[in-house]
């Protein structure tokens, strides 16, 4: 079972485990994905500082060119925050703003810090 929700203009799922509670979010599930939503700034920095190598000498495309950090990031949309049923544990994925084809973007958070980052599909 899964509950899912916006919070401040992001889908949020929050998974069955000890984040729910009677079908809904416990508090400290609140506190977390708030916490990751407000912090959204950063987790698409660890997705370019990671990503951005990989973007600009294996996908880069023409049209597009060769990014920097703040341009990767500008590029990265539509979050959604996944809490999953380890404390601790999440998943927070952007589209690509075509960066790779398409290709949604996935961040691992794990303890409440990124991870890795890799792309999807």
């Amino acid at each position: 079972m899964s509950v899912t929700l916006q919070h401040a203009g992001t889908n949020v799922e929050v998974r069955d485990g000890p984040y729910l509670s009677n079908g809904q979010p416990t508090p400290d599930a609140v506190v977390y994905y708030s916490t990751l939503i407000a912090n959204i700034g950063e987790l698409k920095r660890y997705a370019a500082q990671s990503l951005l190598p990989l973007y600009n000498n294996v996908w880069l495309d023409d049209e597009i060119g060769q990014l920097d950090e703040q341009t990767f990031m500008q590029k990265l949309a539509r979050p959604s925050v996944h809490v999953y049923d380890e404390i601790g544990a999440a998943l927070v994925y952007f589209d690509d703003g075509g960066i790779f084809a398409g290709h949604s973007i996935e961040i691992t958070i794990k303890n409440g810090l990124p991870c890795h980052a890799q792309i999807l599909g």
